[in-house]
């Protein structure tokens, strides 16, 4: 399996977590682009540096971000890019882990990120706590 099987899996999984947990989830897609005759390649098409954009009326929106990379510094650099209000949303990393995902709350624009959860991989139902603001 290559990356982006194993990455579009990891996407599918968080997807159907959170849906389980009551969350009304859209999963970004992919766009085709052409290069020209005959040759053709897809590119994500992610939402403000997102590929789970989740609502919930108990806790508003939630974007999440899910990767399979070790290194997530550059993730909280693409979500400064947007400016998010974070009193009216939440902005999520989900990193799979091994045999876990390590869900990390972005703080605000050039404050990263901080660590609020870790779901064992498994499990069906996630923590409140992880999703409250």
């Amino acid at each position: 399996m290559n990356t982006r099987t194993k990455g579009r899996a990891f996407e599918k999984w968080c997807k159907k977590y959170l849906e389980e947990d009551g969350w009304s989830v859209h999963l970004c897609g992919r766009i085709a682009m052409f290069l020209g005759p005959g040759k053709v390649i897809t590119k994500g098409d992610d939402i403000f540096g997102a590929d789970l954009v989740a609502v919930q009326p108990a806790y508003g929106t939630l974007f999440v971000q899910c990767t399979l990379d070790k290194h997530i510094k550059n993730r909280a650099d693409e979500f400064d890019k947007y400016g998010f209000d974070m009193l009216t949303c939440n902005v999520e990393l989900w990193q799979k882990n091994g045999k876990e995902v390590v869900v990390y709350r972005y703080r605000g624009r050039g404050a990263g990120f901080e660590e609020v959860d870790r779901i064992p991989i498994g499990r069906t139902k996630c923590s409140k706590e992880s999703k409250s603001k």
